[in-house]
């Protein structure tokens, strides 16, 4: 286990700095903290079964920067990501709220799309005919090419928050989606946990949506952990592939990108898939293999 930890972390930074001598380390680092989100939090969404909830997010977090480009022009006070963060951060929340009431979650994340993909199409149109000088495009398909150096600490600070918070509590939370009530039944405060994932999922959303863009933000939040799950059969080790395949999907795409002259985020989702598709022939291999074996 131990070596093959230390190949992983060799592969990384060796395909890390790769990558910044022949782009910019600007956008190497932009891609490293987007896909140490959302490696680490993949794991965490597949253990406690909230791939509808993931797959939501994206909704949220183009509602919650559209809403924020008007706030943040008229009322200011705060720069544009942080509006977006406070917008959204309750509406994810709210559906923590009413699953805890009752509601089914697959209903609640249901209102809570109709929601925010209604408002964004209104929004839109909005923001595109009195705020023009924003680029909404950049918020569907994204561009890591287009952040700047004063984003960086702000990328670098939600992947080191996210990854530290993760680490920290994810034991509690693979046991939470294993056994709810024989958690709660031990005194372990279930709320405090639920409200910690589902703040992670919004800002890991909201923080990276004009990285990756709202499209590929279903895929790279859903598919590492997909990969990882098919190729371990532990815990701690899906968390450590999850992150290493998203991030060397991450750079590997970042570099394809700029050498076929492609969008980066749609050379890393196909990456992704790739891998999922050749894992998944990987284990229908195996099993053939361990039938005939049987058979002999």
């Amino acid at each position: 286990m131990r070596i093959a930890i230390a190949t992983l972390l060799f592969v990384i930074i060796t395909l890390s700095i790769t990558v910044a001598i022949i782009t910019d380390i600007r956008w190497t680092i932009t891609m490293l903290c987007t896909s140490i989100v959302y490696g680490a939090l993949s794991p965490a969404i597949a253990a406690r079964r909230l791939y509808f909830l993931a797959a939501a997010a994206p909704h949220t977090a183009l509602f919650s920067a559209l809403l924020a480009i008007p706030i943040a022009i008229d009322v200011g006070y705060l720069p544009l990501y942080l509006w977006a963060l406070i917008l959204g951060i309750p509406l994810i929340n709210i559906v923590a709220y009413m699953v805890r009431r009752g509601v089914d979650p697959d209903v609640a994340t249901s209102i809570l799309v109709a929601f925010t993909a209604s408002g964004s199409v209104i929004l839109m149109n909005v923001v595109r005919e009195v705020y023009s000088s924003y680029n909404v495009w950049s918020y569907i398909v994204g561009d890591p090419l287009l952040v700047s150096e004063n984003q960086l600490p702000y990328l670098t600070t939600v992947a080191l928050m996210v990854l530290t918070l993760v680490v920290l509590s994810y034991r509690e939370i693979l046991v939470l989606g294993i056994d709810r009530d024989s958690v709660f039944l031990a005194g372990v405060r279930t709320r405090v946990y639920d409200f910690l994932l589902f703040t992670l999922i919004a800002i890991a959303a909201i923080a990276m949506i004009g990285v990756v863009g709202f499209v590929l933000e279903h895929i790279l939040i859903l598919l590492p952990a997909s990969i990882a799950i098919a190729l371990t059969d532990s815990a701690f080790r899906t968390l450590i592939l999850s992150i290493a395949i998203s991030v060397v999907s991450g750079l590997l795409g970042l570099a394809l990108s700029l050498y076929l002259g492609i969008a980066p985020a749609g050379a890393i989702g196909m990456i992704l898939l790739l891998i999922y598709i050749g894992t998944i022939y990987i284990q229908s291999v195996r099993k053939v293999i361990k039938k005939v074996v049987k058979t002999v």
